[in-house]
């Protein structure tokens, strides 16, 4: 597809293609039914709430990124954080249900996924 298109169009010179793994509906005639959509916060607003969530556990010592993953109307966070390497791991395991849970409060987000970051020079 990329190639054709530089082919059809040589002023073109970069092609982003773009695959919707939301299901689309189309009727009979061909052209796509438009669904009643609830529109979601910006991801920037999101993060922030991430944040600011997280900031209220003393365990964790930073943030490393913030994945929002929007689909079907439905968004799931997915967060790498930052704890001492020091820490036991069943410690950590109940610092990043309880991070989770706290996240899953936030308006809009219906699940999360707690990462521990390995790499701490991210």
């Amino acid at each position: 597809m990329r190639l054709e298109i530089l082919e059809k169009l040589p002023a073109v010179n970069e092609v982003l293609v773009h695959v919707d793994a939301e299901d689309d509906f189309f009727g009979d005639e061909g052209s796509e039914i438009l669904q009643d959509i609830a529109l979601m916060r910006p991801q920037g607003e999101i993060e922030n709430d991430v944040k600011k969530v997280l900031a209220q556990i003393p365990e964790i010592q930073g943030i490393t990124h913030i994945y929002c993953h929007y689909l079907n109307q439905q968004l799931t966070v997915q967060v790498n954080i930052l704890l001492d390497e020091e820490m036991r791991i069943s410690d950590a395991q109940k610092i990043a249900s309880a991070a989770r849970r706290k996240i899953e409060q936030i308006k809009d987000i219906d699940s999360a996924d707690l990462h521990l970051e390995l790499d701490d020079d991210l």
